[in-house]
């Protein structure tokens, strides 16, 4: 069975067609400026963009929004969210999805699945607290059983 990587973020696809010119340095870079642009790593110099053929692309059932596997990659490149034309940052900030210099929605959206989010952090966190709280009375010694 191949090597699959469960990948989230920004998804760009560059439809090439049958017959036609196979796409340039430029334009694979200009794809990965997008990807990069509309991932969360926009507030970074530099993100690494893996690329992969459609056919090798596939979600996960049940997966997260965005959340994909791939079964085959291309390679990587280097994207720079910050050389994106401007009517890209226009746009985006107009839309509503702008973001502070964290990163952050600026807008003040709530995300989808936020609540269940936070409800399974709660749950992990309690898992973690248990746990600990289990191995820390096995460590201790039983002074009433001697």
């Amino acid at each position: 069975m191949p090597d699959l990587f469960l990948i989230l973020g920004a998804h760009v696809l560059l439809k090439v067609r049958r017959g036609s010119t196979n796409p340039t340095d430029e334009d694979i870079q200009f794809c990965a400026n997008l990807a990069a642009f509309y991932s969360d790593a926009r507030t970074e110099n530099n993100a690494l963009v893996t690329l992969a053929e459609v056919k090798h692309i596939q979600k996960p059932r049940g997966a997260p929004l965005g959340a994909v596997k791939l079964r085959q990659e291309l390679g990587s490149h280097v994207g720079h969210p910050n050389d994106v034309p401007q009517e890209c940052k226009d746009a985006r900030s107009e839309s509503g999805f702008g973001s502070d210099e964290a990163g952050k929605r600026s807008q003040g959206g709530k995300a989808k699945g936020k609540k269940r989010y936070e409800d399974n952090l709660l749950r992990q966190r309690r898992k973690r607290e248990k746990r600990s709280q289990h191995n820390s009375d096995d460590e201790s010694p039983n002074f009433y059983n001697e």
